[in-house]
């Protein structure tokens, strides 16, 4: 029988490749706005636009499902219970690690995905961090604080998480203001970058985005 997430996999995937193509088609719209074009660009642009347009299209259709599952969240004859126990359910089998080394936000983040049914673990350090990424139950999710106290910062955490635990998500969160610092962390390709002070909104619509494509 196909779970609530399954259903919202393939929704996922489309967001993601709209996202895409829409951020390569502004990428190639810029390069020729500063002079760059050629008749590759070009080529490269309508086709970032197409992706774009294709993956909106089929999303269209998915969101009409999903639409019809919201529904039986207001029919009254609908066992409420049943489908929040559902959702808990899918959720147990997501694992997200908060590191932040104030453990305040740690804890406020965790008790916030934990009500929601999620495997959540959090530590307030890089090595930790490091520690907890190689072991056996390897996270799904990662939201992950750049600054660090310690020998092993956020940046550390960064690059060793992707290079080993690549299928990993990560959510980076930081208050950058160094264009080379920031540079550096964008060269390692997290996920998502959140700039402090982040709202609740924000951090958990990317999450949700995250969830959608994941199979357990």
């Amino acid at each position: 029988m196909p779970t609530l997430r399954s259903k919202y996999h393939d929704i996922g995937n489309k967001v993601n490749i709209a996202l895409m193509g829409v951020g390569m088609a502004r990428q190639y719209i810029l390069d020729m706005a500063s002079g760059q074009a050629d008749e590759q660009i070009v080529k490269d642009a309508a086709a970032g636009c197409a992706a774009a347009e294709h993956a909106l299209l089929e999303l269209d259709s998915e969101m009409a499902r999903l639409k019809s599952l919201t529904y039986r969240l207001i029919d009254p004859d609908s066992n409420l219970a049943e489908i929040v126990s559902e959702v808990h359910l899918d959720n147990a089998r997501i694992r997200i690690l908060v590191v932040d080394d104030e453990e305040e936000v740690c804890l406020l983040v965790e008790d916030f995905y934990r009500k929601r049914g999620f495997c959540v673990d959090h530590t307030c350090s890089g090595e930790a961090a490091i520690h907890a990424i190689e072991g056996q139950a390897t996270p799904h999710i990662v939201i992950l604080d750049m600054y660090l106290h310690g020998a092993v910062d956020g940046l550390d955490v960064l690059r060793h998480l992707k290079r080993t635990a690549p299928d990993t998500k990560c959510v980076v969160v930081t208050c950058e203001d160094d264009p080379e610092r920031r540079r550096k962390i964008e060269e390692l390709g997290p996920d998502a970058i959140l700039v402090k002070p982040v709202l609740p909104a924000h951090l958990d619509a990317r999450i949700n985005s995250f969830v959608a494509g994941i199979r357990i």
